[in-house]
């Protein structure tokens, strides 16, 4: 058997002198062989060979081929040993290893490929290339792989087997893998690309992308992007050279207002509202007309890719209700008690000994403060008077607040919801002295009928304490008139 023979061979040795070159080529040559790089190995030993030829050498050069499988290569390393030590003490064990290589009959292979030039490898690219096409190389009877490489093209495997007595052909057509592509920009002197989402790359480039469809996308700081689309059909290359212009900066403009940039009348969509009206860097003129109010001019400077709010005076654009602003309200109203609250100190109790004094339904009158953080946004403190008749007599309590308050549209006549709290205090009458915490939540309406005057309506539910364990609830309802100070 052939492996037997490699195994007996394996072990075979002789003596002999080397040059200091040759020996040092042989103890790389085994070392590699031990080592299991049988590719290193032949090179050394060959090389070795060639400097000074021993039979030893040979016989470890033999074993080597065979390892690569390149059977011609081992049977005359094999046939060498012989003929350079004839009266070897192994000669029997050698010649019935090259009887068993002889009986293994290598087939003459001829490879051809489009275009030519590719290296062609049996049954493994770990073993070597056996030559470039085209190529005639010996393989052994039996089946194969056949393996054609060649850079920037698919590499082709076919699996084939070997018939002793006849000669093989094999030609393959390499297709394509890939695409040599330029890429470099106009403007910027730092513009980068990537190709379907990659790692960006700094321009001037040199890439190779594969066969199919892509998208390049090149860019730079303060430049709007550009995508180029391309089509590789895995071998023509391609140049890209763009010109990337200036990104424009983005002015946030006030919906409904009547816009003149550099005195050219701007028409404002619902999308521009909210992303920003696209300028080039630099200082604008920009004039805005909303409504009846006068227009007003102010100039903006806005920067490549910057996003930059249209600052104007409070009394134009949507902040109808000015913001960072003050107001003072004076209302007047109801208070509807819809269940007993327990307000007073007063140590009555009625026939079944039951303290029960509780305020009925009341006028009230009442001043607000309050500051206009935004349009649609204030905080309010307020003051009632409340008249508080009970089964006593009517007597007279203060009611003070904290209060949030929220346009839910913007303009001059919106709904509002609101929300706060604070505390009721009996100062006169027969309840007796109290001070009581009450918390509300209401809903209204306010409108803007002048630059310094809005009306205002709220209906709100107050809660507070009651006789009985989930307290007490009353309703307010107010009604009054703001004066705006800007």
């Amino acid at each position: 058997m052939l492996a037997r023979g490699i195994a007996a061979a394996l072990f075979l040795c002789s003596t002999g002198a080397f040059g200091a070159g040759a020996a040092e080529l042989y103890a790389s040559g085994v070392a590699a062989f031990q080592g299991g790089n049988f590719q290193r190995a032949a090179t050394q030993l060959q090389a070795s060979m060639d400097a000074k030829p021993t039979a030893k050498t040979a016989l470890y050069l033999g074993n080597a081929y065979l390892k690569l499988g390149q059977t011609a290569a081992a049977r005359e390393a094999f046939a060498k040993v012989l003929e350079l030590e004839p009266d070897h003490p192994k000669r029997a064990a050698i010649e019935a290893l090259v009887q068993d290589i002889e009986a293994r009959v290598e087939v003459k292979l001829h490879v051809e490929s489009t275009p030519p030039g590719a290296k062609v490898f049996v049954d493994s690219e770990a073993k070597g290339a056996r030559g470039t096409t085209p190529a005639d190389i010996d393989v052994t009877v039996g089946p194969h792989t056949i393996i054609v490489a060649l850079d920037t093209y698919e590499t082709i495997a076919r699996d084939t087997v070997m018939v002793a007595g006849r000669a093989a052909d094999l030609k393959v057509v390499l297709q394509g893998r890939g695409c040599d592509v330029q890429l470099s920009a106009k403007g910027p002197p730092n513009a980068r690309a990537s190709i379907d989402g990659g790692d960006s790359i700094a321009l001037p480039a040199k890439s190779l992308v594969r066969k199919g469809e892509h998208q390049i996308v090149f860019n730079a700081p303060t430049f709007e992007p550009q995508t180029v689309p391309y089509s590789c059909d895995g071998f023509k290359a391609a140049a890209f050279e763009p010109t990337l212009v200036t990104q424009l900066g983005r002015l946030s403009v006030p919906a409904g207002a009547l816009i003149r940039i550099d005195g050219k009348l701007v028409a404002i969509s619902s999308e521009d509202a909210i992303k920003g009206v696209g300028l080039p860097p630099g200082r604008h003129e920009v004039a805005v007309t909303v409504g009846d109010e006068p227009t007003r001019t102010t100039f903006v400077d806005v920067g490549a890719g910057e996003s930059v709010r249209l600052g104007l005076p409070a009394s134009a654009g949507a902040d109808t209700f000015p913001a960072r602003s003050l107001y003072v309200e004076l209302h007047g109203g109801a208070t509807i008690a819809l269940r007993d609250w327990n307000l007073g100190s007063n140590a009555y109790r009625d026939q079944n000994g039951v303290s029960r004094v509780a305020p009925g339904s009341s006028g009230l009158a009442g001043l607000r403060v309050g500051f206009q953080v935004s349009s649609r946004f204030a905080i309010e403190t307020e003051v009632q008077w409340l008249a508080l008749p009970n089964q006593l007599d009517t007597s007279t309590g203060l009611s003070y607040t904290a209060n949030l308050l929220f346009h839910l549209l913007p303009g001059k006549f919106t709904p509002i919801v609101e929300g706060g709290g604070g505390a009721y205090q009996v100062v006169a009458g027969k309840l007796g002295t109290d001070l009581s915490a009450r918390g509300h939540l209401g809903v209204g309406f306010r409108g803007r009928v002048a630059k310094w005057l809005s009306l205002r309506a709220d209906a709100r539910d107050v809660i507070s304490k009651g006789f009985e364990p989930g307290g007490s609830n009353n309703l307010e309802v107010l009604a009054g008139a703001e004066i705006l100070f800007r």
